[in-house]
């Protein structure tokens, strides 16, 4: 059996409405990881934390997705015509097709691999998304959809 990790990175950039805050993700991930772990987190990359964190650590976490809402204005984003785009072109919402498919977030992705390449890719997302690039080179993958009616 492999041996624990001892030092697991989590960059957690899906801050928003709804979402725990960093110190309570962090929080959690210590409690689950248990005693003998030191976790390290970055709410983003920011002046490269993210890459920081993941190379410092012997497991790298990176959560990434899509705001179900395309951000926390969509009450105020309807018009006769729909709703405004999204900033991102990849997340849509009721009444908002996406531009791509494309995860913009998988350049994160790609960033944290480079610094650790015993990177776990945690996709929450409303939609599919093309992610070829992470399926090609990511050694795990966990997708988990947001709840909806």
């Amino acid at each position: 059996m492999p041996a624990m990790p001892s030092a697991m990175a989590a960059a957690l950039p899906m801050a928003g409405q709804g979402r725990p805050s960093p110190d309570a993700s962090a929080g959690v991930a210590c409690e689950a990881a248990g005693s003998g772990v030191t976790v390290r987190y970055a709410a983003d990359d920011t002046g490269g934390q993210a890459e920081v964190v993941a190379k410092a650590s012997d497991v790298a976490i990176v959560v990434i997705g899509n705001d179900p809402t395309c951000g926390p204005n969509m009450a105020h984003d309807w018009t006769d015509d729909g709703t405004k785009p999204c900033a991102d072109p990849g997340d849509g919402r009721e009444g908002r097709d996406r531009v791509t498919l494309a995860l913009a977030q998988e350049a994160l992705v790609r960033k944290v691999m480079a610094a650790n390449p015993r990177t776990v890719m945690v996709l929450v997302s409303s939609f599919p998304y093309t992610i070829n690039w992470s399926q090609g080179h990511v050694p795990a993958i966990v997708h988990t959809v947001h709840a909806s009616q």
